[in-house]
């Protein structure tokens, strides 16, 4: 291999850690703890920010770790200009640095996915026709802020109860939370919002005393155990917001088709399933009100077996 290529200038070492972390740039260096340090620092942040003991808005904790990223970079470049440190141009530093790395990253990252994407699986039909039984759903965690259920097992006790950097839902996300009635995940649509009140009336859903725009469809074909296959009526469901989806409704007397008026209190939602005849949702006392903090993130990506 050409000297020139073996020969680490400070400017080179720069560029090593602007480009792939003050971590690796101090494993390429040879200085362990300080790359531990680099390591520990950002996670501690992390962890103080989403358990509430540092009160500190999206932009200033990303602000704080590009700083880090920073300083680490210039702490590099002041660290490879010592004389009395090992010449730059010997390689073993580097064929340490790459597995160190490597296994550093792939015992970190699979605690911190929760809080990006989540994976989930569909295991009933009250979502179809937009969702089928057997569909693996991945979530984006940050869509709403995080809230202690996202974080890794071992640090959940030590998280806030609230949930940090909210964002409230928009109305017709399909969204996946936590029932703590029975403990177990559901995905509903979000249809009302805190303050709205919504009822059903002959199967249609009023919201805030307006009816819901919806258009009969080619029928949705789909097998039934027990019966066969079948044709269910299908109607496209307009919110006010001219947010559309597909919705079914078999059942033209159907057991929650006529409810009296909910009034969505504080911090709390409304969600229904879209297949309006077989869905456990707000209408029932089963599922209810959902808390802002049950909701564990927004439905982004599904992949159909």
């Amino acid at each position: 291999m050409p000297q020139a290529l073996l020969t680490f200038r400070p400017w080179m070492v720069l560029g090593i850690f602007l480009a792939c972390s003050p971590i690796f740039g101090m494993l390429f260096l040879g200085l362990y703890l300080w790359a531990l340090s680099y390591t520990l620092i950002p996670l501690t942040v992390i962890l103080l920010t989403t358990n509430g003991t540092l009160h500190l808005s999206q932009e200033v904790l990303y602000g704080l770790l590009l700083a880090a990223h920073l300083i680490g970079a210039l702490h590099g470049l002041f660290l490879s200009a010592l004389k009395d440190h090992p010449p730059f141009h010997d390689i073993k530093h580097l064929i340490i640095a790459l597995p160190l790395y490597g296994t550093l990253i792939l015992a970190v990252l699979p605690g911190l996915r929760p809080l990006f994407v989540s994976a989930f699986e569909v295991n009933a039909v009250s979502m179809l026709p937009t969702l089928q039984e057997g569909d693996r759903l991945e979530t984006q965690s940050y869509a709403y802020g995080y809230v202690r259920m996202l974080l890794p097992l071992p640090v959940q006790h030590f998280a806030a109860q609230d949930r940090q950097y909210q964002m409230a839902p928009a109305r017709g996300d399909v969204a996946v939370f936590l029932n703590t009635k029975d403990g177990v995940h559901y995905v509903k649509r979000i249809v009302g919002m805190p303050g709205d009140r919504i009822h059903m009336k002959d199967g249609t859903p009023y919201l805030n005393d307006l009816a819901l725009l919806q258009r009969r469809m080619q029928g949705f074909d789909t097998y039934i155990p027990g019966v066969g296959d079948v044709t269910l009526p299908q109607y496209q469901e307009t919110l006010d917001n001219n947010i559309t989806y597909t919705v079914i409704d078999a059942n033209v007397n159907g057991r929650t088709d006529n409810t009296a008026v909910f009034t969505v209190p504080p911090g709390h939602y409304f969600v229904l399933g879209d297949h309006r005849d077989n869905s456990h949702d707000s209408r029932t006392e089963r599922v209810g009100y959902v808390p802002a903090d049950n909701i564990l993130g927004r439905v982004d990506k599904v992949i159909r077996r």
